[in-house]
Formats: C-alpha cells, sequence, structure tokens
C-alpha cells in the first residue's frame, strides 16, 4: 500500500492586518506596549512584533502577549480600539466576513474602521457601525516568520 498523504500545511499562526485602501498601512500597537488601554493605530508595515496578531475563536490578540486581546471598549460609534486583558466580553469577539472584506464586532453592527482622511503613521482605528465604506475593508495575511519578509496571503478566518 502506498504511504497516507501528508497533511496540508496550517495557516500560518500570524497575521497582519491592513487597509485594502493601502496596504503599506498595518494594524499597529505603539511600542509594543500591552498595557491594557493601550490604543491600536495604523502605522507603515515594517514586520515588527507590533505589527503580528492571531486572530481566531472570535478574538484578536496581540502576538508578543496572548492574553491581550484587541477591544472595542464602549462600543460606541468613535471609540478607538485599545488592548485589553482577553475576558471573553461582547467587545473582545471579533470575526471576519471574507466576501465584504469586513472585521466585525460578532452580534453586533459594528466594524473595525478607520479614518479615510488620514491615511498617515497614527491613525486611529476605530468601532464604528458598519456602513460598507471602504475605510471599512479589511485584508489579514499571514506571516511566514521562517522568511525575511511576511507571506502576505488573504486568509478565511
Amino acid at each position: 500500500p502506498s504511504p497516507s498523504p501528508s497533511p496540508s500545511p496550517s495557516p500560518s499562526y500570524y497575521k497582519t492586518i491592513t487597509p485594502q485602501s493601502n496596504t503599506n498601512l498595518c494594524l499597529d500597537l505603539p511600542g509594543d506596549d500591552s498595557s491594557d488601554g493601550n490604543p491600536v493605530w495604523l502605522w507603515d508595515c515594517n514586520g515588527q512584533e507590533s505589527q503580528r496578531w492571531v486572530f481566531d475563536s472570535w478574538q484578536i490578540r496581540f502576538g508578543a502577549d496572548e492574553s491581550k486581546c484587541l477591544d472595542a471598549g464602549s462600543m460606541q460609534d468613535g471609540f478607538q480600539l485599545w488592548l485589553w486583558s482577553c475576558s471573553g466580553l461582547a467587545q473582545q469577539q471579533w470575526g471576519y466576513d471574507e466576501s465584504a472584506s469586513r472585521i466585525y464586532l460578532a452580534n453586533t453592527a459594528m466594524c473595525m474602521d478607520f479614518d479615510w482622511n488620514d491615511q498617515s503613521d497614527g491613525c486611529t482605528v476605530q468601532a464604528w457601525d458598519c456602513n460598507g465604506h471602504t475605510n471599512q475593508w479589511w485584508s489579514v495575511w499571514n506571516i511566514n516568520l521562517n522568511e525575511t519578509e511576511g507571506q502576505r496571503l488573504p486568509i478565511i478566518v
């Protein structure tokens, strides 16, 4: 009998998240500071740990400290997303709708959003009612840590 086929390689564990309108910007944690309440922003993609995320089980966790989750705080329009200790609460439950290219808060009508008029380093990433506008379109990419540069492939989470 022939040997059984090898299993397919699993997708990369680490991800980077970029707005589709500007894939040179990445979701970033300033200074790799995983303190509760540290806001996230968009920053030039540089492959550093501050831009590595784990997106599974309805959470977006900081790759360098997986006890910390992306959190939408009060879940109100304009609330700047921040890092907070993972608790499983609603403001930390994220999904990805690949067909609409949006990252959304589960069981709400809120999406990850950024200020369209400010596509520069330090641009605010916030929660906002899902509206289908391009500032709510995101790509989630695999990172291959065995290579000098990350392998950027859209994935389904």
